[in-house]
């Protein structure tokens, strides 16, 4: 590997070590680790990510519009080697013939920005998968060299969004934990409760209502706001 080469890689996985509090910066990162991949990977077609951060909501990044769109039609679809290999959280490799027979609405959507090869490598900690990096190339196949630096693309991919993932959390968790404080204050007040015994009240209403205790936590708070400035619902 010359110097050149080696200086391009570090550059690369550099931003991919430093923190992302929000999905913008995540978006970013991703952003930079998928145009690196078309620009050091001979062959490529172009490069993509979908992840997700929070609640399932999947978003994603692309080198192009038109890989942007074939990515947006494979999770428009529901079908794809991309969410095969989310759902089986293993590699999935396949040439333009094998995605016209197993996939041929998303073959016939992508048409000549299909590429000659796809390779899809989960992104999955543990047991979760928290998304997918796609290499689409202009070769028949995707060979082992190729193969190994999609790998670790992959990873410092993973590494971005996994860090992303425990700040959102972490994040929702620190408001829950103050939403579901405030509520307690409420009932405590409003009937006259211990802080058990509102809390227990808190637990039967969020599971009578099927919904999240932070949800029924931040209408408690919101009707008590409503109530003090004197504005309705209606």
């Amino acid at each position: 590997m010359s110097d050149d080469h080696a200086q391009r890689i570090d550059a690369l996985f550099r931003p991919a070590l430093t923190p992302v509090s929000e999905v913008r910066e995540l978006e970013v990162v991703l952003q930079h680790l998928v145009d690196g991949a078309q620009a050091l990977l001979p062959d490529s077609r172009g490069a993509a990510v979908v992840a997700t951060v929070a609640d399932d909501e999947l978003f994603r990044v692309a080198t192009d519009d038109a890989l942007t769109a074939l990515v947006d039609a494979e999770l428009r679809l529901g079908d794809g080697p991309a969410l095969i290999a989310m759902a089986s959280r293993e590699e999935v490799c396949v040439d333009a013939d094998e995605l016209a027979r197993r996939w041929p609405r998303l073959a016939a959507l992508a048409g000549g920005d299909a590429g000659n090869a796809w390779l899809a490598v989960p992104l999955c900690v543990e047991r979760r998968c928290l998304g997918v990096f796609v290499h689409v190339s202009t070769a028949s196949a995707v060979d082992d060299e190729a193969r190994a630096m999609v790998r670790t693309l992959a990873g410092a991919a993973l590494l971005s969004v996994e860090r992303a993932a425990h700040e959102h959390h972490t994040r929702l968790a620190l408001e829950s934990h103050s939403l579901i404080g405030r509520a307690l204050g409420i009932l405590m007040e409003r009937f006259d409760l211990t802080a058990d015994a509102a809390f227990a009240y808190l637990q039967r209403l969020s599971s009578s209502e099927e919904r999240k205790m932070r949800d029924v936590a931040a209408d408690l708070v919101a009707e008590r706001g409503r109530h003090r400035t004197g504005v309705d619902d209606a």
